[in-house]
């Protein structure tokens, strides 16, 4: 789709809209990565230009900028929440096409985290458009409206843990290491989050999990948080994470003569995995579903 950048009359871009569209210079697809997001996790948006002019389009250099892909969120009362105002056709602090050239006839593909640009700090339902301009075009083009939402969930465990390695005689620094479960389209979703008062260090959306089994919660000497969650009737995987939510180890138990549960040695703080069946790779069933946002 397209809009014109001048005319102001919204009965005059009526009129022009079939002579537009049998014109089209560029055409674009923007896709969000999944639709419902966990408050503190990157939303991330792609959009893929197909360059029709047949012409180079050079979007020119952040002191110079030829033209630009940009993004308006609004929230379910219809507000925008860009953080940046539009500047001479783009977002001067935001615009991920500097330096780029797109010859005719070329894709050209564009990631975009939204989260980086955009206010999405609060719980609520979002829909977004991108768009793209160049000063050699006589029109804006658009993609079609995206939704979104972004939850809260609950939060299920959560615990203050000191970050190894300071100095002997240095202040030991906390964060706060969450477990938190999310209702989403596809399933109740499990994430383990790593926070202080003033940055979320990560956010991993470790996948889809099932009401069953309680999940399980350790930590050993290294201040990493070992878990045992329910990812399929009678299969638990165990997960572990540091403090910069990097993950340590992944792992599956079949419930078959015993329950996997966590074990700890009191005196050297080691963690172990205790009973179940562990299954081999071909069997694991979640493993391709976990991803790890890091906020670095």
């Amino acid at each position: 789709m397209m809009r014109a950048s001048r005319i102001a009359s919204l009965t005059a871009l009526v009129l022009l809209g079939s002579a537009l569209a049998a014109h089209a210079q560029v055409r674009m697809r923007a896709t969000l990565d999944r639709s419902d997001y966990l408050l503190g996790e990157p939303v991330n948006l792609t959009v893929v230009i197909e360059n029709l002019t047949g012409n180079i389009l050079d979007f020119g250099t952040k002191e110079d900028p030829q033209g630009s892909v940009y993004v308006e969120i609004f929230d379910s009362s219809g507000r925008l929440r860009s953080n940046y105002q539009r500047v001479n056709g783009s977002y001067a602090q935001a615009n991920p096409m500097h330096g780029v050239k797109v010859a005719p006839g070329v894709r050209h593909v564009v990631d975009i985290p939204l989260d980086a640009f955009h206010d999405l700090s609060k719980e609520g339902d979002y829909e977004m458009r991108a768009y793209v301009t160049h000063k050699r075009m006589k029109f804006e083009f658009e993609s079609r409206r995206l939704r979104f939402k972004i939850r809260r969930g609950k939060v299920e465990w959560q615990q203050y843990l000191g970050v190894p390695g300071a100095a002997a005689d240095a202040p030991i620094q906390m964060r706060e290491a969450k477990f938190i479960t999310m209702k989403a389209e596809e399933g109740i979703i499990a994430f383990f989050q790593v926070q202080d008062d003033d940055y979320i260090y990560a956010t991993v959306r470790m996948g889809r999990m099932v009401l069953g089994s309680p999940t399980q919660v350790e930590i050993d000497s290294r201040s990493q948080v070992h878990m045992l969650v329910a990812t399929q009737p009678r299969v638990i995987g165990y997960y572990v994470y540091d403090l910069n939510g990097k993950m340590k180890d992944n792992r599956f138990f079949e419930v078959a003569t015993s329950v996997p549960r966590l074990e700890k040695d009191p005196d050297i703080g080691r963690v172990m995995v205790a009973g179940g069946k562990p299954m081999v790779r071909s069997e694991r069933f979640d493993a391709s579903e976990i991803e790890v946002m890091d906020m670095h």
